[in-house]
């Protein structure tokens, strides 16, 4: 008689029809369209994983100036503005302060907040160059704005740095 009670009870009722209705338990259409969409996802990684990439990291610390933090936006800014519709670039935006970060203050000789062009295929960094002028052009962004731009297409467009030095191959791995 309870039951029947909790059963009949419109609050109950509505509550069995919205379950049912809105909330599917898992219908065999719904399990392998997940699965469907995991092998895809799993697919597109690996084939982005094989593919060439330009990342354009920012490497700063834990504590930071109004300059450092600056940089960080107008680069923001930058990439997005003039890189973004062609995906021609990642931002990478990365505190070397944290352990699984500090690697990168050896393999790039960073000193400070600096810039780095680095081309990778796959998992494997190809060349890099560091920006290092971004110093100069810290109190106007038009100049910031002009070095960076100038400095990624130069190294998008040839194996030679902004800087007019030869780039830094990764070659220890090819001679080993």
């Amino acid at each position: 008689m309870l039951l029947r009670r909790h059963i009949s009870h419109p609050v109950y009722f509505l509550w069995l029809i919205m379950t049912l209705f809105f909330f599917p338990t898992g219908s065999s259409a719904g399990s392998l369209k997940t699965v469907d969409s995991a092998k895809a996802e799993n697919i597109k990684s690996e084939k982005a994983a094989k593919e060439h990439q330009v990342v354009f990291y920012y490497f700063h610390r834990n504590v930071r100036c109004h300059t450092c933090t600056q940089f960080e936006q107008w680069v923001r800014q930058i990439i997005k503005d003039d890189f973004g519709k062609e995906n021609a670039l990642i931002l990478e935006v990365v505190n070397v302060d944290k352990e699984q970060n500090a690697h990168f203050i050896k393999e790039y000789n960073l000193y400070g907040p600096e810039a780095v062009i680095s081309d990778q295929s796959g998992k494997k960094e190809i060349r890099w160059t560091n920006l290092p002028k971004i110093w100069d052009y810290s109190q106007d962004f038009m100049q910031f704005r002009e070095y960076i731009i100038k400095s990624v297409q130069e190294y998008l467009n040839s194996n030679i740095n902004p800087s007019g030095k030869t780039d830094k191959i990764k070659m220890e791995a090819e001679q080993k």
